[in-house]
């Protein structure tokens, strides 16, 4: 049988024994999560206030399966469980090899593992059982292991995809807001060539009426400067439009040029996005399913339960 070894910072000062600690009394129940020797399955019972009701300022943590005496309930606040963790149900670790389910099981297994560790060196349970369950804990941590590169080429493609999709709506988003410019530039344009030709046709009935005071025998200096002021005020008028109206042409044609680059850029994106979701569909299909298989088969074979 084969035990892989835990790596804990120095070792030989760790007590596998129920630890009686004292805490702060103003984080209560937050400082005693924050603990070393608090686990991720572990529980409070608060005795204070049932067993006894002056404050301590003592918690006990527990080794798992040991016997909590009334003693011990006495003379600390709290008493802090080590329980058995549960295997992941295999549904959900299938959804991590097969599916988009980030969870790292192996964390779960090595959970598992370490409890059975500290279990055997306890000494509240049997030690053969306690050593086989922690074999069994780093197989699964084994299997999970062995799929890891296959899960993380995987995700790597499932994370670009993700921002492939992303840049494919920003393109889409963006066509949208260019053909919207595009009609409020051919909405100005129209209004702008409206105008230039109601300045034009006003021009040409005061260049007319110049014409006209121009032969007059006896002609009027101040109405012939009125005329020409006009006539001045139209050309200006018509030059500023044509100004505007070109300004309008150019945002059209920039616009128009930018929807057909985008949807250029949406086709070869779509294009990568296929290729990588067939690599995808060929990583699942040659690599994680049979390595999922292997993980579930152990499952089956040893009995593996989940603790509800």
């Amino acid at each position: 049988m084969k035990i892989s070894p835990i790596s804990i910072t120095n070792f030989s000062k760790m007590s596998f024994k129920g630890q009686e600690v004292y805490y702060s009394r103003y984080e209560g129940e937050n400082y005693l999560k924050n603990s070393s020797y608090w686990h991720k399955n572990s529980s409070i019972d608060k005795t204070l206030g049932s067993y006894h009701s002056n404050q301590t300022g003592k918690a006990y943590y527990a080794d798992p399966l040991e016997p909590i005496t009334d003693a011990i309930r006495d003379r600390v606040d709290y008493i802090i469980y080590d329980n058995e963790p549960s295997y992941p149900k295999i549904e959900e670790v299938e959804t991590n090899y097969l599916g988009i389910n980030r969870t790292n099981y192996r964390n779960d297994f090595e959970e598992i593992r370490k409890y059975y560790y500290r279990r055997e060196m306890a000494g509240y349970a049997d030690k053969s059982e306690a050593q086989y369950q922690q074999w069994q804990a780093a197989e699964c941590t084994g299997f999970y292991d062995r799929a890891g590169d296959a899960r993380f080429r995987k995700e790597s493609l499932e994370d670009n995809i993700v921002r492939i999709d992303r840049a494919i709506k920003e393109k889409e988003k963006e066509n949208i807001e260019l053909n919207a410019s595009i009609g409020r530039s051919e909405k100005e344009k129209c209004l702008l060539e409206i105008k230039q030709k109601n300045y034009q046709a006003k021009n040409d009935k005061y260049s007319e009426l110049n014409n006209l005071a121009e032969q007059t025998i006896d002609k009027d200096k101040e109405e012939i400067n009125f005329i020409k002021s006009q006539i001045d005020n139209m050309k200006n008028n018509i030059k500023k439009c044509q100004e505007k109206i070109k300004i309008c042409i150019a945002n059209i044609d920039y616009c128009k040029k930018k929807i057909e680059l985008n949807k250029s850029d949406i086709v070869v994106l779509n294009k990568d996005k296929k290729t990588k979701t067939n690599l995808i569909s060929e990583i699942i299909e040659k690599e994680l399913k049979p390595m999922f298989n292997a993980l579930k088969e152990f499952y089956v074979k040893q009995g593996i339960k989940i603790i509800k």
